[in-house]
């Protein structure tokens, strides 16, 4: 008896030490290792200066990396991703445990005279629990690696959300602004006509004309208004900002970057640095090992093991184990060996599915990127510069009165929509760039672009401005 009582102590120390505790922290260390990996530290993703950072950020106008750091910090579905940690960690703690010993008591008066109750006390633990305790352990923490690895990929997706409608916004205030000012332009060619019909020199047909294309262009400032609210909002939701506080981001679009883009490069490195799809493989080769180990752990079905003692009637005490198997006699748990075959053959098919997925966006953005590329390098090269030298020749004619006002006017207009497919080409570029960084698992962090190498259309407005008064003064 002393023996079974030794036993039995050395495989309760043994349960309790072979049980697994919780992450510290829940796991977040390993994500944060991983998405420093491609440049982005969420070390500090609730901090206790929360407020006082966000003004901090929000006090000037908002850089791309800035806005970064604002969703690491704001993002409301960031932080829900985060939490979602506390779950995967409780699987894997729950996995490394056995369940709670059972105590039992029980005490029956006797109908003889001067005869003891009947006292029974009994102590009964899992044996199948700790059979399986090494498989359900690995299992739980390669699921809970896998669910590391998704939340860094979560993450990295809100961030790639972050830099695209970053750019969609700066594009917008931009059009936004161009848009004004050719409305401007044509509210100046109405007037004009206005002018010009009352003095008899133009019809009523042609100044219903000037007022219709001014209407016109009134309508397309109101879209471009629309357009850079919409923007606005996405940016503001994507950092946790109110879209009527005062925060503004730096308009400013970059210019491609110079260097080539080895698409091959991209196309490998996409299958072997992508979380989530690591994430996908991770999981087809768990549920396959887990689907071999369920061969033999359906058979043993629930083996409990304990103590029993008894003290009879009569005063005397039994003592012994006490064995419960569940025989796998009518079911042999075929249902959950059905289970895992489906959502193997599942996860298999959906990492495939992933990996496709991920090269074929690797092969479009790449493509987007340098026809957008090349789109930039014909606006800058030849259309826009030619569409200028149209306004500067067209100011010399009207200078010497070879043609009208009117005429200028419209070929300011021509040079103002050339400026508007820049804006939208770089604005491409830009998106299909950070879209092709995100698609090929590459590197979150912003590239660094000379200030130089630039545009704003508040420039263009600025030294349009300086050039009519440098005309002007030579008058």
């Amino acid at each position: 008896m002393n023996r079974i009582m030794k036993l039995s102590s050395i495989g309760l120390v043994f349960l309790i030490i072979g049980c697994t505790s919780v992450p510290k922290d829940y796991g977040m260390s390993d994500v944060t290792e991983l998405l420093m990996q491609k440049g982005v530290n969420p070390a500090v993703n609730e901090p206790e200066d929360l407020e006082s950072i966000t003004q901090s950020l929000i006090s000037a106008p908002i850089t791309l990396e800035g806005a970064m750091e604002l969703a690491l910090i704001n993002n409301a579905t960031l932080h829900k991703t985060y939490a979602s940690l506390g779950l995967a960690a409780a699987d894997v703690y729950q996995a490394g445990r056995i369940r709670n010993p059972v105590f039992s008591f029980s005490q029956l008066d006797s109908n003889q005279s001067g005869e003891r109750d009947l006292v029974t006390l009994g102590f009964i633990t899992s044996l199948s629990d700790l059979i399986t305790l090494p498989v359900r352990k690995q299992f739980a923490e390669l699921q809970f690696a896998e669910v590391k690895q998704s939340i860094a990929a979560d993450v990295l997706r809100i961030l790639n959300q972050v830099q695209t409608n970053y750019y969609r916004y700066a594009a917008a205030l931009q059009l936004q602004a161009l848009k004004t000012q050719q409305y401007k332009t044509a509210t100046l060619s109405s007037r004009l006509a206005q002018r010009y019909h009352d003095a008899g020199n133009i019809t009523a047909r042609e100044l219903a004309e000037y007022k219709s294309a001014a209407s016109h262009k009134l309508f397309e400032s109101f879209a471009a208004n629309e357009k850079a609210l919409n923007a606005r909002t996405y940016v503001a939701n994507l950092l946790g900002l109110s879209i009527d506080s005062s925060w503004q981001i730096t308009p400013e679009l970059q210019l491609p970057r110079e260097d080539e883009i080895d698409i091959t490069l991209m196309s490998t490195h996409a299958a072997q640095s992508r979380f989530d799809l690591a994430a996908a493989m991770s999981k087809a080769e768990r549920l396959a090992k887990q689907l071999g180990a369920n061969n033999w752990m359906r058979y043993l079905g629930d083996l409990d093991i304990g103590i029993e003692r008894e003290r009879e009637t009569d005063g005397a005490r039994l003592t012994g184990p006490v064995i419960e198997w569940e025989l796998p006699v009518f079911t042999q748990h075929n249902d959950e060996q059905m289970r895992l075959s489906s959502e193997l053959k599942i996860a298999i098919l959906e990492a495939r599915q992933l990996s496709n997925q991920i090269n074929n966006n690797v092969h479009a953005y790449y493509l987007k990127t340098n026809n957008a590329r090349l789109l930039i390098d014909e606006y800058q090269t030849n259309f826009i510069p030619i569409q200028s030298s149209i306004v500067y020749r067209a100011q010399e004619q009207e200078n010497f009165m070879l043609i009208g006002t009117f005429e200028l006017l419209n070929t300011k207009q021509d040079e103002y929509e050339s400026y508007t497919g820049l804006i939208k080409a770089l604005r491409d570029y830009w998106i299909a760039y950070f879209n092709l960084m995100y698609a090929a698992g590459d590197s979150m962090s912003v590239p660094t672009v000379e200030k130089t190498r630039s545009f704003n259309i508040h420039n263009i407005f600025s030294s349009a401005s300086s050039n009519k008064a440098s005309a002007h003064s030579h008058h």
